[in-house]
């Protein structure tokens, strides 16, 4: 089985399985209600997704490369959606996932990374071709990140691709390019809305958000960590390297160069207080003065590999989280603990974010899960938690 949807009123919920089979259930019951069937319309391969429209209508999405739209009650396909004429179809042009937008907006995912789009009128024979497309990552996305200032969502793979994904008035605006070769491994906004993009094999970009252009380019040396972009200067971004190098430029010239933890694993900065953070392997947070780079304090809490840092400017607490499993809340200004260190995934927390206004923190963890947690109770409370998604923003 792969995919299990329930209808909007509840009252069904409808599977599709690797038998080409999309069987409908009772929900009080759980006994079975029909198979949908429509003879030699049916689904040719595995059914990877479902998505109902209605209590009456439901979506499907196969690796046959073709999507359906099916009546329940007859079990009749009244509408079948391709990317491309036959001729032109090839394996990765099948179908992962599909969803829809209150019927009038159907999309579906590829395997080569795309999103298809199909809007208006469906017809129930023929084959409806996409009315836009929307050209995707074909690889796996390696970070994410979202400009508050420009509105747009930040995302790059490992084969070097950087994406920016912008809503205009409801319609998605998208643009993927490559930059360079390797994975992105960290992006930060820049205090202009703009973003800063770090690549595994030593560049440095500064990307503008609306233009979809560098301008800045930079060359590093070996084996970049992390990026922490100023959120008062839109020119100065730190980059810390293994064996603790941490690196200040200024658009694209080096202005300083510090030497600070040498088993530095996590970076992140507070422009309000002039201070510099710094995780460790070891589990202690360093706390460095902007002026000088100079150490002026620590908490040591943790016991483990410190993976994430995250200020929040409005609330000025510090979120960390660290290999494992934990999540703690600094009230950094009193270098204090805020409660208790909170667990709430069965591996290592590879990301922490906070909300815009700080009354909520996300966490993902390498247990490919989400866990959404309310920052306004001490300790915070866990709301929910989403399977299978391994980024946040």
């Amino acid at each position: 089985m792969n995919d299990v949807r329930f209808s909007p009123s509840g009252a069904l919920f409808a599977t599709g399985s690797g038998d080409k089979k999309i069987i409908i259930y009772d929900t009080k019951s759980l006994s079975m209600v029909k198979e949908l069937n429509d003879g030699k319309n049916n689904h040719a391969g595995s059914i990877m997704s479902l998505s109902w429209i209605n209590d009456d209508t439901i979506f499907s999405a196969s690796m046959d490369k073709q999507c359906k739209l099916w009546d329940v009650k007859s079990s009749a396909v009244i509408g079948t959606m391709s990317t491309k004429e036959a001729s032109k179809l090839a394996v990765e042009d099948m179908n992962a996932a599909c969803a829809n937008f209150e019927g009038k907006l159907l999309l579906s995912v590829t395997l080569n990374g795309n999103i298809n789009l199909w809007s208006g009128e469906f017809a129930k024979t023929g084959i409806n071709m996409p009315s836009r497309v929307v050209e995707g990552h074909k690889c796996a996305i390696t970070s994410l990140a979202y400009s508050q200032k420009s509105k747009c969502l930040l995302s790059g793979d490992s084969d070097g691709v950087f994406g920016f994904w912008k809503d205009n008035n409801g319609y998605l605006n998208a643009r993927a390019v490559k930059f360079s070769s390797g994975s992105v491994i960290d992006i930060k906004e820049s205090a202009d809305g703009n973003a800063y993009a770090l690549y595994v094999y030593g560049m440095l970009f500064k990307l503008h958000t609306t233009n979809y252009t560098q301008l800045i380019s930079i060359k590093l040396d070996p084996s970049p960590l992390k990026i922490a972009a100023s959120r008062v200067n839109p020119n100065q971004v730190y980059v810390l390297f293994e064996e603790g190098k941490l690196l200040l430029y200024e658009g694209d010239k080096i202005k300083e160069k510090y030497q600070v933890e040498k088993k530095a694993t996590a970076l992140e900065i507070n422009d309000d207080a002039g201070e510099i953070y710094i995780g460790d392997k070891k589990g202690i947070i360093h706390i460095h003065s902007l002026k000088d780079l100079k150490e002026i304090g620590n908490v040591t809490e943790y016991t483990n590999e410190i993976t994430c840092l995250e200020y929040h400017p409005a609330s000025k607490k510090l979120a960390a989280s660290d290999r494992l499993k934990l999540l703690y809340i600094y009230d950094i200004a009193a270098r204090k603990l805020i409660g208790n260190a909170m667990s709430g995934h069965s591996g290592a927390v590879w990301r922490v974010t906070w909300s815009p206004e700080g009354k909520f923190l996300a966490t993902a963890s390498l247990d490919f899960s989400v866990t959404v947690w309310d920052a306004t109770t001490s300790p915070c409370k866990k709301l929910n938690m989403e399977s299978n998604l391994y980024f946040i923003i």
